[in-house]
Order: C-alpha cells, then structure tokens, then sequence
C-alpha cells in the first residue's frame, strides 16, 4: 500500500508542503522544452507514492522547484489525495470487493482491446 497523502514526498523536504523558499529560477527554465515538464508530470504519481529511486526523485524535485505550472500539478494532485483519504473512511463490504475484484481479474484477461464480455451492470449497482 502507498504511503498516506500526508506523508507523501514533497519537492521540499518529503514530509510537508513544497518549499517555497527552493530556487525559482525561471530565467534559466525553458519551458520551449516541453520534455522536461513531461517527464516530471509522467512521473508525479510515483514520486507522490515515494516510488522513485533517489536519483529521479531529485530530478522531479528540482523540476518542481523550478517551473511554477508543474508545481502547482503537484499541489493540486496532493491536495487531491489529502481530500480523497480525509472523505473516503468507510470500507467496502468483502462482497463487494470480490465483485469488483473479480470484474477487474474479467477486463484484465480479456486482451487490450477489452473484448471480455463484461458489461455495465444493468440494475445502477
């Protein structure tokens, strides 16, 4: 399971909010190079879950700290989980999560073009 929003890493020092006080170098941050902004962005959730090695962790670190629209991606997507895991307390019953379970085990076997034969359910349930 991945750590909680509220330990998540952040560019700052992975426990709280972003550092504010981390270097804004926009003068040296070409965002003409759009793969720079990419990777960060392609590997916020990981880094949002700790699942980065150290060396890609920095990486995103001084990226967010540099370029103001993928921080506030950052901010958002935290924010995000912190709402999600404040509001989202009930557990769902084990038959439910056998169904869903068993549904996702469906879609999975039925190849990439999801031709399973599993349907939306009739019923609104």
């Amino acid at each position: 399971m991945s750590p909680t929003p509220s330990t998540s890493p952040t560019p700052g020092d992975r426990t709280g909010r972003p550092d504010p006080s981390g270097p804004a170098d926009h003068a040296g941050h070409d965002h003409s190079v759009a793969s720079d902004c990419d990777d960060a962005i392609a590997e916020l959730y990981a880094f949002l879950d700790g699942e980065l090695d150290d060396r890609v962790m920095l990486q995103v670190e001084t990226h967010l700290r540099r370029c103001s629209p993928c921080l506030e991606a950052f901010d958002f997507e935290a924010d995000l989980r912190r709402v999600i895991a404040a509001k989202c307390t009930e557990q769902v019953t084990p038959e439910v999560r056998a169904r869903f379970c068993g549904l996702l085990h469906e879609l999975s076997s039925g190849g990439a073009d999801g031709a399973s034969g599993v349907t939306a359910p009739s019923d609104g349930s």
